[in-house]
């Protein structure tokens, strides 16, 4: 058995990959079996990958000079049959067929939301890292390839600075939970936020010290740095500590900014900081961060208050804007009883969304499901799939209806 051969199987039976290098085809088991396998997410069309292919043909060529044993895969999302000849012209490594079968669900469950889209895929099938494209950037000659991951404390510098610029040994801070705030002086929103996460954070130390929360720096120079880090109540990472803040951003997929997480102590095994929630900013904004700690991340609640990323998860939500405590309330319970009994069944979320502001607000727009009526609306959001969702005709909201839109959720609609 191959070490890979689920991804195998992802390919479809019988798959036949083409190189045109070599102006033929080849078995992807017989290509790419027990090798570090980059999925390369792609298409002629698209600016930004013709711009970013050259880089990595040219690591391609530079690592196989060096013999490593790895395959890079070709995933076309070319619009014609002619593009995609054309763009694997351009290619020294293999393709999948255009217009593969599989390609959407290998987009689906690597992530593909965007492209170029690269992701490292280890010798037995796990996910080494999902973002090829920033690791071919950062070393274009692959000293590091294949990039396998540091533990989060291995990249943590050796000490931070706490508010008064003291100097502290980052090991003191193992047995504690440590939360890392990614933010920058030139962003507004960071600006917005940081007040009011330095006023959570000095209330939350009344309750508790069994945590710590340090700035991880975008700015642009050491003083703004400083300049940003004076309007602070916590401690942070030295902005010389450049490469630090590149790796750490790297491994835990910061997208954007302001983002805010929460990891647990250091196992006493040497193991590294679990994380327990990549997205607390919501919970520090609606003011639940006292009796929420650490907060973990619930299968249910309020849109508007969830610390998930609904970008990366599929999810039902109810709207009822228009309706009394009472409806609410019923709502509630329907949905939690429905995230209890959906409980190892698969990865999904239930949410109300009662407000007429926020995120319940922006989704409903973008949904386009009509006014605010006197009716709730039951949805199942799909972003990971392409932004589908599915608009349930059930009379009332229960949990036995809930299950069964999920199971059955009628015609597919697109964002």
């Amino acid at each position: 058995m191959a070490g890979n051969d689920g991804l195998i199987k992802s390919f479809g039976e019988g798959c036949q990959l083409w190189s045109a290098t070599l102006q033929q085809t080849q078995p992807a088991s017989d290509v790419i079996s027990d090798k570090v396998v980059l999925l390369y997410f792609s298409a002629h069309w698209c600016g930004p990958c013709r711009r970013f292919t050259p880089a990595l043909a040219s690591l391609y060529k530079s690592l196989k000079a060096r013999n490593e044993d790895f395959e890079v895969v070709f995933c076309s999302m070319d619009r014609t049959a002619a593009e995609y000849r054309s763009y694997t012209d351009e290619m020294p490594w293999w393709s999948l067929p255009h217009k593969s079968p599989a390609l959407g669900k290998l987009a689906n469950l690597y992530g593909a939301v965007g492209i170029p889209h690269l992701v490292v895929l280890e010798k037995d099938g796990s996910v080494l890292h999902s973002d090829g494209i920033g690791e071919v950037s950062v070393d274009p000659e692959g000293k590091n390839f294949p990039w396998r991951p540091k533990k989060l404390v291995e990249l943590l510098p050796a000490s931070y600075i706490g508010q008064d610029k003291s100097e502290h040994s980052i090991s003191d801070l193992n047995d504690k939970y440590l939360m890392l705030y990614f933010s920058a002086h030139w962003c507004p929103p960071c600006k917005q936020f940081t007040p009011k996460l330095s006023q959570a954070y000095t209330a939350l130390k009344e309750h508790r010290d069994n945590f710590e929360l340090l700035f991880v720096s975008s700015d642009h120079d050491q003083s703004s740095f400083d300049e940003y880090f004076a309007e602070m109540t916590f401690g942070a990472i030295p902005f010389a500590a450049r490469e630090a803040k590149a790796a750490i951003s790297s491994k835990l997929q910061v997208r954007g900014i302001p983002t805010l997480m929460i990891f647990g102590p250091c196992p006493a095994d040497g193991g590294d900081r679990p994380l327990i929630n990549g997205y607390i900013r919501g919970v520090i904004e609606q003011g639940d961060y006292i009796s929420e700690f650490p907060y973990v991340p619930k299968a249910y609640g309020d849109l508007n208050k969830t610390t998930d990323n609904i970008n990366n998860y599929k999810c039902v939500i109810v709207f009822h804007e228009a309706g009394d405590d009472e409806e609410h309330g019923e709502i509630q319970e329907a949905l939690k009883g429905a995230s209890d009994a959906y409980v190892g069944r698969g990865e999904l979320k239930f949410y109300w969304a009662f407000a007429i502001t926020g995120l319940s607000k922006t989704v409903r727009e973008a949904l386009e499901i009509g006014p605010i009526g006197d009716a709730p609306v039951m949805i199942v959001l799909d972003i990971p799939n392409q932004g589908s969702f599915y608009v349930s005709e059930a009379p009332e909201i229960t949990t036995t209806n809930i299950l069964r839109f999920v199971q059955y959720p009628g015609e597919r609609k697109q964002l």
